[in-house]
Parts: C-alpha cells; sequence; structure tokens
C-alpha cells in the first residue's frame, strides 16, 4: 500500500476530503473529456422525446377525428404514425447507444481523478466479451460456490503497483447463490491461504497468494443512461467507484500486517 493510503486515507471521511481536494483541480478536465459525448446523449434523448410527441399526436388525431383508415385521409395519418413509429424507433436505439458511450466515457474520465486520489494508477476498460478470467478466477477462488452457471462482467478497473489488481462489475449466478456487485482479484505474496471469510460485507478468501474479495451491491462503473455532469454527481460516482477499491486495499493491508 502506498504512504498516501497509510497516512491519508485511513478511512472513508479521510478518503472522501482527498476525493474533494482533487476534483478542485481536476473537474474542468472531466467535463471537457466527456463535453461532446454528452451533447450527443442529450441530443439523442430530446429528438426521441420529439418523435413520441408527434406519433402520440397523429395517433390521438385519428382516433378523435374518427377518420376511417380506408379514406385517403385516414391512410395518410396512418402513413404519418408508421413513420413516426419508424423515427422513434431508430431514435430510441440511438439515444440507448449513446447513454451508453457516454457511461463509458465517464468512466474511462474517471481514471485520472481516482489515479490522483489513490495514488495509485488506474485504468478503466469495458468488455462485453472476454468473461473467461473472471470465471477462472470465480471457480478457483470458490467465494460464491461453483461452478458458475451465468456471468455477466463487462467493466472493470486495472490498478498497477508493485502488482497489478483488478476490479471487475458483475453478476453471477452458481448453485443457490446469486452475486451482483464487485469482484476484486489482488496479489498478496506471502499471505497464507484461508477459508471464505466474512468483514463487514465483504466476502473474501486467500487462495495461493492471491486475495478475492466479493463486495456486493457496489459498483465501479455509471450506468444511469443519462449521466449527470453536476460536480455534486461527479463526486459520487467517484466516491462509489473507489469504495470498493479503498475497501480491497485495505483488506489486503491488514492481511499482509
Amino acid at each position: 500500500m502506498s504512504n498516501k493510503l497509510k497516512e491519508k486515507l485511513h478511512n472513508k471521511e479521510c478518503l472522501q476530503k482527498e476525493l474533494d481536494e482533487v476534483l478542485k483541480s481536476n473537474l474542468t478536465d472531466f467535463l471537457n473529456s466527456t463535453h461532446n459525448k454528452k451533447e450527443e446523449a442529450t441530443g439523442s434523448m430530446k429528438f426521441t422525446a420529439f418523435a413520441g410527441v408527434f406519433l402520440l399526436s397523429t395517433i390521438g388525431f385519428l382516433y378523435l377525428s374518427g377518420a376511417n383508415t380506408e379514406t385517403f385521409l385516414g391512410k395518410i395519418i396512418l402513413m404519418l404514425s408508421l413513420f413516426w413509429t419508424t423515427i422513434l424507433l431508430l431514435s430510441g436505439k440511438s439515444w440507448m447507444s449513446n447513454s451508453r458511450l457516454l457511461s463509458r466515457e465517464m468512466n474511462m474520465a474517471l481514471s485520472p481523478i481516482i489515479t490522483n486520489t489513490l495514488d495509485k494508477m488506474v485504468m478503466y476498460t469495458y468488455d462485453d466479451i472476454k468473461t473467461d478470467d473472471v470465471k477462472e478466477a470465480l471457480n478457483k477462488s470458490n467465494v460464491l460456490g461453483s461452478p458458475i452457471k451465468k456471468l455477466v462482467s463487462n467493466d472493470r478497473y486495472y490498478l498497477y503497483g508493485n502488482q497489478e489488481c483488478v476490479f471487475h462489475e458483475v453478476k453471477a449466478s452458481s448453485e443457490g447463490k446469486n452475486f451482483s456487485g464487485v469482484f476484486a482479484v489482488l496479489p498478496v505474496p506471502g499471505v497464507g491461504d484461508t477459508e471464505i471469510l466474512l468483514e463487514g460485507d465483504m466476502e473474501y478468501r486467500v487462495l495461493d497468494g492471491v486475495l478475492y474479495v466479493l463486495l456486493p451491491n457496489h459498483s465501479i462503473s455509471i450506468n444511469v443512461s443519462l449521466a449527470s455532469t453536476k460536480p455534486e454527481a461527479i463526486n459520487r460516482y467517484a466516491m462509489d467507484a473507489m469504495l470498493p477499491i479503498w475497501h480491497s486495499l485495505m483488506l489486503a493491508e491488514e492481511l499482509r500486517a
């Protein structure tokens, strides 16, 4: 653990205070790096709402006017309804896509904020295909029971130092147990193996010099459909992402002591 973690970040209040200081000098960079994607997502949302209003207006006019779809006017209104339905579907798809991209971009923009707060190099990645390494680690540690039957794991933070640590956001299920939260994997060379243990809401195990930690109901990613760029929201996002990382690092230090 770095000297900064030992000396300045030994509790959540200290962590929050340090984050507040870091955001004072990093907030502008964060907003600049996410501005374009924020504008795209906002534009898509507004156009989707516009298309929805027009579709409802067209259907409402068709109903209130009593127009028969066999008449020329009725056919025109029906065609307009189909047109705006298509526009609504396409714009809705674009909105969802841009919102997901915005969330990922905001996660990446959080990396330097987390790095400066924890004094450790942190990198965010997104991968919706490769989950074999996560599944292998879960099965090996047996912290969730095995075998793992279902697994979704897209977002992860890597923490670089003397050894690489990784924090996965996962939804997983095994025989009789479901889990949604953060799964952390941290090297702890020299620490002896343990059974599966509980500390607070964390469940952990050390096996072959590796610490495996389950942190239920925690998140390391921004998943809201249109993430806010207000300073207080960014502070909350960063704190939510850092807490499982910080908890795991503190646990690893306790085990090494």
